[in-house]
């Protein structure tokens, strides 16, 4: 029988609050380096979710709000906004993908996960806050509920559509998961979380060689790969059989 790796295996590394209540880059030692640090078990498969809720009260763009824009000089600004954000986004993702080492990576990898949370606005923010709640009594089906308002408010962010593929994963819904990730990766196509979690769904409905060509995904935008060679081993295992 051909195993399977849990979900948290799929995140790299948890931020979380505690982790994030000083400045993460001065800490001593990277947390892609510290031991135990690397696929901590995430209540409710929620990557991200307590670090998100925990930027709602103070969100690094206040003026990102989530009311719709009262004239046509706010639709501009809006947009502009939305531009600057996404090329920030793109120049992380980039430096990323040409990451020279472990703690190279896990800097990069943090500034594009907090660039990703800045183009959230701030009802999403509050609703994500809630679920964070949730989170913590193991509740996933009114996490996916949250996450499901949040993104009718903000259909387009890519981070909350990711955040409901990971909860959908762990609601055993992996093809409502796929349909999350792929609007995702429509909007942000270097997002290597995203390609991860497509293939731990790809997995889940034994598509082998899918799962595979996702995880190939994920590693040719992330070079030093937290456990790379046990991921890539496992989906090779599972797509061409193991050798008894």
């Amino acid at each position: 029988m051909k195993k399977t790796l849990p979900l948290n295996f799929f995140v790299p590394f948890s931020l979380n609050k505690a982790q994030f209540s000083g400045d993460v880059l001065k800490q001593k030692e990277p947390l892609a380096l510290r031991s135990g640090a690397l696929f901590l078990s995430i209540i409710g498969g929620i990557f991200l979710l307590s670090n998100v809720a925990l930027a709602a009260s103070n969100p690094s763009h206040p003026a990102a709000s989530s009311l719709a824009p009262s004239s046509g000089s706010s639709k501009k600004l809006a947009k502009t906004r939305e531009e600057r954000q996404k090329e920030t986004l793109q120049k992380f993702e980039k430096a990323l993908s040409q990451s020279k080492s472990e703690k190279e990576t896990q800097i990069l990898w943090e500034k594009a996960e907090r660039a990703r949370q800045a183009t959230l606005n701030n009802a999403p923010r509050l609703l994500l806050k809630e679920a964070q709640e949730k989170e913590k009594k193991g509740d996933v089906q009114s996490i996916e509920s949250l996450l499901s308002t949040a993104l009718a408010l903000q259909p387009d962010n890519s981070l909350l559509r990711r955040l409901r593929a990971s909860t959908r994963i762990k609601g055993n819904d992996p093809m409502g998961a796929i349909q999350d990730l792929g609007v995702a990766l429509l909007t942000d196509q270097d997002d290597p979380i995203a390609w991860l979690l497509l293939a731990k769904a790809q997995e889940n409905l034994h598509r082998p060689s899918h799962a595979l060509q996702a995880f190939k995904e994920a590693e040719r935008r992330v070079p030093f790969l937290p456990e790379k060679e046990k991921l890539q081993q496992h989906f090779e295992q599972q797509a061409y059989g193991q050798e008894d």
